[in-house]
């Protein structure tokens, strides 16, 4: 059994609402929550204009399909 569980997706009614904006109405019945044990990592380092890497920087990670993008929560990952 995995350490640590992570949402997958979220459906209602069929549909496929994990990255959409919803009425909690639409909510009352018919949900449906997948989670996972396999988690999203972004690795990677932040270098500057000679190539030396930083360490006082922030990431800002968006979906490629900017139709998603919508109302976006930022915070800070130290």
């Amino acid at each position: 059994m995995a350490d640590e569980w992570f949402l997958s997706r979220v459906y209602t009614h069929g549909r496929d609402i994990t990255d959409s904006p919803v009425d909690r109405r639409e909510l009352s019945e018919g949900v449906r929550v997948v989670l996972t044990d396999k988690a999203s990592r972004i690795t990677g380092t932040v270098v500057d204009q000679r190539g030396q890497p930083i360490d006082d920087f922030v990431v800002m990670v968006f979906p490629a399909d900017e139709r998603l993008w919508g109302d976006q929560k930022f915070f800070r990952v130290a």
